[in-house]
């Protein structure tokens, strides 16, 4: 494999999330997941197990929506946050009450609760216009909130967060919805007991959407279920998985090994990997005497 400073970037470059076959190499995304991680959660379910030992994380009334890994082990059933967590819940769209909203701006707010690694691994509030599908963040959490010591495994009550968009925000957007998303990158986790945690990375709850001077435009306590919203895996980032003509480097260290043809790349056009360690590659298995 080539390493160094490409000269100059190559158009048609991989992103796809499916594995690539190049002659039996196999570039996997780490990011795609399968399981869906998101549920909704409520005591008299969770109560009736009696591996539970610690009380369920419910932040208000008798459910809460939440993201997070259940497992069972010999004597307890735990909430964890694992390696690459790439999970959301997302709402119904939210439609705007009549045109007069246009000038007026949007109160949103929401109980959350959030324990994850400080600054690698986040739960993310995005503001997703569905008419042109752009998004943008609203706010980010990383590390701890509401739970004092991670020892002493308290019923965390939840934090209220409260934010306004304005009008130039929705763009003239009549519909949109919230989306919240929860990732971890590949270490220090409940996993490897690194970042333990009491009752895994997040939940939400008392969902709240207001036009200011207006009506209430959606409002979701996770009673008895989702109300509504989905849990799903977040799409995979995609490989940088391709094959270039070793020409298109400059390789800074020359040794002898001959680079000739084609070699394998794994970067983005700019040499980089902007997403991190976040896909393997994986050499074809031979027997002795192929």
């Amino acid at each position: 494999m080539a390493t160094g400073s490409r000269s100059s970037a190559r158009p048609g470059r991989s992103t796809t999330a499916a594995p690539i076959l190049l002659e039996g190499f196999v570039d996997v995304d780490l990011t795609e997941q399968g399981d869906v991680w998101g549920r909704h959660l409520i005591g008299a379910a969770w109560d009736a197990d009696p591996l539970n030992d610690v009380a369920l994380l419910i932040l208000r009334g008798a459910g809460s929506a939440y993201i997070g890994r259940v497992r069972k082990r010999s004597v307890r059933s735990l909430l964890e946050r694992w390696y690459r967590l790439r999970q959301r819940v997302v709402p119904g769209t939210l439609l705007a009450g009549d045109d007069s909203w246009r000038e007026r701006d949007v109160d949103f707010s929401w109980v959350h609760f959030n324990d994850t690694e400080p600054n690698f691994d986040y739960v993310t509030c995005y503001f997703e216009r569905v008419s042109d599908g752009e998004r943008f963040e609203i706010v980010r959490y990383t590390g701890r909130s509401v739970l004092p010591e991670r020892t002493r495994p308290i019923r965390p009550v939840g934090a209220t967060e409260s934010i306004t968009l304005t009008a130039d925000d929705f763009l003239g957007a009549t519909e949109f919805r919230l989306v919240f998303e929860m990732t971890s990158d590949g270490s220090w986790s409940d996993e490897d007991d690194l970042f333990e945690t009491a009752y895994g990375p997040m939940a939400l709850d008392d969902v709240v959407v207001t036009e200011v001077g207006g009506g209430v435009l959606g409002q979701y306590g996770f009673e008895t279920d989702l109300e509504g919203w989905t849990a799903a895996a977040c799409p995979g980032f995609g490989t940088f998985f391709g094959v270039a003509d070793v020409s298109n480097y400059l390789i800074e260290d020359a040794c002898d090994c001959g680079l000739s043809g084609n070699v394998l790349e794994m970067h983005d056009e700019m040499g980089e990997h902007p997403y991190g360690p976040a896909h393997v590659d994986r050499v074809p298995t031979r027997r002795c005497g192929q």
